[in-house]
């Protein structure tokens, strides 16, 4: 299914990236930077083509977080190792991972419960990638601005999956907190103003230093 293949396409990427990191060339890094942005693109693409294409699958809501997470911890592994990706919020974004991880595990086993990608944290990991990309640029405006940007869909995105789970083990609803088009709309509104104040930084960054 182009859903599932979509997210499939990120865990490929994954290594690819890596390496190219290790190599530390220039042309390389403009190249993985255009992966980056590929693989964000597909982060938003797979969970819309599977609503409309009326695909989703039980397998799709399993492999799309873990090609995120597959994605974004070899990216942060490879950033920390070759560049200046701060080790506190690499232990951050594991130790969430984990975290969720294992609830997800333990809510599935108990009551078939498939762990998912909530709202909250499909920005987080488009932030998260932004992030990553400044890093790679080691465009240091870019990496202070967007670290905030993380860091509250960090926030946004654990709490979201708090709620998520303390309702499961209640035996209450399973709704997502953030699932609904004033937080989606809000959180975009979010996304785009970085991004403009991002991009007046980049060419800052690129053609007037």
């Amino acid at each position: 299914m182009p859903p599932n293949l979509l997210s499939l396409s990120r865990m490929v990427m994954a290594p690819l990236i890596v390496w190219i990191i290790w190599l530390d060339s220039p042309g390389t890094t403009w190249f993985s930077v255009v992966l980056l942005v590929v693989a964000g693109i597909t982060d938003f693409l797979d969970g819309y083509l599977a609503r409309k294409m009326d695909q989703i699958t039980p397998a799709g809501l399993i492999l799309d977080p873990i090609a995120d997470k597959t994605l974004a911890l070899a990216l942060i592994l490879a950033l920390t190792l070759f560049r200046d990706f701060p080790s506190w919020l690499a232990i951050l974004v594991v130790a969430r991972d984990v975290i969720i991880l294992a609830a997800g595990l333990g809510l599935k086993k108990a009551r078939k419960v498939e762990p998912v990608s909530k709202t909250a944290g499909k920005f987080y990991f488009s932030s998260l990638l932004v992030l990553l990309g400044c890093h790679l640029f080691q465009f240091t405006f870019g990496q202070t601005l967007f670290l905030y940007v993380t860091l509250l869909f960090f926030v946004l995105s654990s709490v979201e999956y708090l709620v998520l789970f303390v309702r499961a083990v209640g035996g209450g609803e399973e709704s997502a907190l953030f699932d609904h088009r004033a937080a989606r709309t809000s959180f975009m509104v979010i996304i785009l103003i970085a991004s403009a104040v991002g991009l007046i930084g980049l060419v800052r960054f690129f053609w007037l230093d």
